[in-house]
């Protein structure tokens, strides 16, 4: 109990004060992303997905936290220890599941699970033979048809899968074309230049370019607005805008009511809009496949527009990461 309430003290003095100091400098009580992936409802599909994740991350300790079951004494342990781990795996389902690539949501786990194993482990007692009590005898029954489950389950999905989308078997997941072009754009980083993404990751950090991140998970305006605007654009004029589209000059979109009732989609749709009818030129469209490619449109009239759409459209090397495989420039078929 003392513990206990120390905890709770320096969590409600300190990170109660930090609370408030966020809301007061932030303008808003929480994180950013929330705004935009919450949506004020319950995503089912991200609760699965982190269940799903959780379980990938930390399977084989589920082993363990099954024979913590075998007493009444360690039953309260093993409820105390799950308590945070299955709390935390819960709160996503406030939460879109976008972005969550390769179970990054919930990686944080895995030290919980790590640090709370052993203690379930002490006191048990393997030796053979000797006579169990019929609930000792049921957990480790369960126990080990949950390892065997478990080993099946690994041998079968981890030959060459990192997460549900990414598989480690095609190619090198070190080269990354969004990384080859931000490196190439530093080369203005002083110019004072700005880029609208969708991919506000590799693209502003080395480049090193203000950037718009048009979904808004970075972008306070567009996350409590809802959704990019023309007009917001307007106030800023992107030298380039970049996007991830599934669709290309190939297989143009049809923006029909049932697809721009899907965010993403009407997002990239109203950049495509606003570049091509701003002075923007297409300087590549990239993909592995005409239905998953990276747009990239630069504006004229500025001093170094020419050079960058050459630098963009003849670059030699870019690779598409989920794959590994070098990228077709779909903007060559644009009619």
């Amino acid at each position: 109990m003392p513990i206990i309430g120390v905890f709770g003290s320096v969590f409600l003095v300190f990170g109660l004060a930090y609370f408030l100091w966020r809301w007061d400098y932030f303008g808003y009580p929480l994180p950013n992303p929330f705004y935009k992936k919450g949506a004020a409802g319950l995503h089912w599909y991200s609760l699965s997905a982190s269940f799903a994740n959780t379980l990938r991350l930390c399977l084989p300790f589920a082993v363990i936290s099954i024979l913590g079951f075998r007493s009444r004494e360690t039953t309260k342990l093993t409820l105390a220890f799950l308590l945070p781990i299955l709390g935390f795996a819960s709160a996503f389902v406030l939460i879109s599941n976008e972005m969550n690539f390769a179970a990054r949501y919930q990686y944080a786990l895995l030290p919980i699970v790590l640090m709370s194993w052993t203690p379930l482990l002490s006191g048990l007692d393997l030796s053979w033979p000797r006579r169990a009590e019929v609930r000792e005898r049921g957990v480790y029954i369960l126990a080990l048809l949950a390892l065997s489950a478990s080993i099946i389950h690994y041998s079968w999905t981890q030959n060459c899968s990192l997460s549900g989308s990414i598989s480690i078997c095609q190619g090198s997941l070190e080269r990354d074309g969004l990384y080859e072009v931000a490196q190439m754009l530093s080369e203005y980083r002083d110019q004072g230049y700005t880029l609208a993404t969708t991919e506000a990751g590799l693209l502003p950090y080395y480049s090193g370019w203000t950037a718009i991140d048009t979904y808004g998970l970075n972008d306070p305006w567009i996350a409590h607005n809802g959704a990019v605007t023309p007009e917001y654009l307007d106030r800023y004029k992107p030298e380039v805008i970049m996007f991830h589209a599934h669709y290309s000059p190939l297989v143009p979109p049809k923006a029909t009511a049932s697809d721009l009732a899907e965010p993403w989609f009407a997002m990239t749709i109203t950049l495509k809009t606003y570049a091509e009818t701003n002075g923007y030129v297409l300087a590549a469209v990239f993909g592995d496949s005409p239905y998953d490619t990276h747009y990239y449109y630069v504006r004229t009239g500025f001093e170094d527009s020419d050079r960058l759409i050459r630098q963009i459209s003849h670059m030699k090397a870019y690779y598409w990461a989920p794959s590994g495989q070098k990228a077709i420039n779909y903007a060559r078929y644009e009619q």
